[in-house]
């Protein structure tokens, strides 16, 4: 009955600390590089011009105020919207190819969850 008990403990412990893994809150977006034309790109919206590319760099948040450069952006490209990843850590391109909209899904190591920020790409006037 004993070793029942200890088992019982043992796993509770365990679930507990496979909880204590911290949520992504936000992203935080900076442009690094100046495109010709205007964009934005924030962690609540990006808006990028059909052509126009963009270097940015992604800064996520947890929910204990911790921030964390090691982003990924899991399946982002479509055929309006693109993103490559470059050699920096938390660098990334985006780039427009034809007006439309969507989301972007930004997830961090190390955090549970995910941040969604909504796409425009714009036809150039």
């Amino acid at each position: 009955m004993s070793s029942n008990y200890a088992l019982l403990v043992l796993l509770s412990l365990s679930s507990l600390a496979l909880g204590c893994e911290p949520n992504l809150e936000s992203v935080t977006i900076t442009p690094y590089t100046n495109p010709p034309l205007p964009v934005v790109v924030t962690g609540t919206r990006i808006e990028i011009p059909d052509g126009i590319a963009v270097a940015v760099d992604v800064v996520g948040t947890n929910d204990e105020g911790d921030t964390e450069t090691d982003v990924d952006i899991p399946s982002a490209s479509s055929s309006a919207f693109g993103v490559v990843s470059t050699a920096v850590k938390g660098r990334f391109v985006f780039y427009g190819n034809e007006p439309s909209t969507g989301q972007v899904r930004f997830t961090t190591k190390g955090t549970k969850g995910e941040v969604n920020v909504p796409f425009t790409v714009t036809a150039q006037e």
